[in-house]
């Protein structure tokens, strides 16, 4: 999942959220079990200070009556906060009470020292936030598709931890396709100016042109057609609804300003509006002005 960089929470917004997550667990159920406190009320503490980083999660516990808790309370020096982390992430992982989408949502950060790659920092202030959510109806980038498609047998948490000190976490997946060739980031995707910008565009097409295969083809159509999808991530500008039709028409004509050639991606389509003469309809950057043109151009 892609991630942008984010300011933190004011203290206030912290306090607010602890409370309300606090407030939500149903008080028939007492005394709150310490999974239910890990699991979201560390996220929601991530950007609050102490002096002790293991206080992260010690603090939490006494939001409750903890009885024959598993989790190692040491102020121990020989027990640092990594070796915390680690020991409660792995409980709550065996012990199936926190979704593994939860546990790494939050790692954002280097490796703890000594830890696993898959072991949260929670010392440190969250700094990315997520592009989308698969549970939100606005969530636009979906690249493994839905996940009802791919459930995992029933009763299988989908992963296990082996290996020496509880360091190899295993999941199950499920092969789609193998990388073949990644390109550059693209820092500045620019499609509005075609005759004097869209560098990162021009490098974008003519990777794709590079490396299409004809005995390969996209699932779903031409290279064009998987190209132009790709780039609105299959959605419209409101990223709940399902891309115009009319969009291929507009990627069209910008394709051909950019490249300057004609047609500029296998299997490129082109509109009745395309075809027309110079000055009897045709479909120019100009016509980019006009009433529904616009819009969609817009849109896009």
């Amino acid at each position: 999942m892609a991630y942008l960089k984010f300011p933190g929470p004011d203290p206030f917004t912290q306090i607010l959220r602890l409370f309300s997550n606090r407030e939500g667990y149903p008080a028939t159920k007492e005394p709150w079990p310490e999974e239910w406190l890990i699991s979201p009320a560390l996220r929601s503490a991530r950007q609050s200070l102490c002096y002790d980083a293991r206080d992260k999660i010690y603090g939490l516990l006494g939001m409750a009556e903890i009885k024959n808790s598993w989790i190692k309370i040491s102020y121990h020096d020989s027990y640092k906060y990594s070796n915390l982390y680690h020991d409660v992430v792995v409980g709550l992982l065996k012990r199936n009470t926190a979704p593994l989408k939860s546990m790494l949502n939050s790692i954002d950060h280097e490796p703890l020292e000594g830890c696993p790659s898959w072991v949260p920092d929670w010392s440190k202030p969250r700094e990315t936030t997520a592009l989308g959510y698969e549970s939100s109806t606005a969530n636009v980038y979906n690249a493994s598709g839905s996940e009802k498609a791919y459930k995992f047998p029933k009763h299988s948490a989908g992963y296990q931890i082996i290996g020496s000190n509880n360091s190899e976490l295993h999941t199950e997946g499920r092969v789609f396709d193998t990388i073949a060739v990644m390109s550059t980031v693209f820092s500045d995707p620019d499609i509005v100016q075609p005759l004097s910008a869209n560098k990162d565009w021009i490098r974008c097409i003519k990777f794709v042109s590079r490396n299409f295969h004809t005995m390969y083809p996209p699932a779903h159509g031409s290279v064009f057609t998987a190209f132009w999808h790709t780039m609105v991530a299959g959605k419209d500008s409101s990223g709940m609804h399902p891309y115009s039709d009319a969009f291929a028409e507009i990627f069209s004509l910008l394709l051909d300003e950019t490249t300057g050639r004609s047609p500029s991606l296998p299997g490129q389509t082109y509109s009745p509006r395309q075809m027309r003469p110079l000055g009897k309809g045709r479909l120019t950057m100009a016509s980019l002005e006009s009433r529904q043109s616009k819009k969609t151009f817009e849109e896009i």
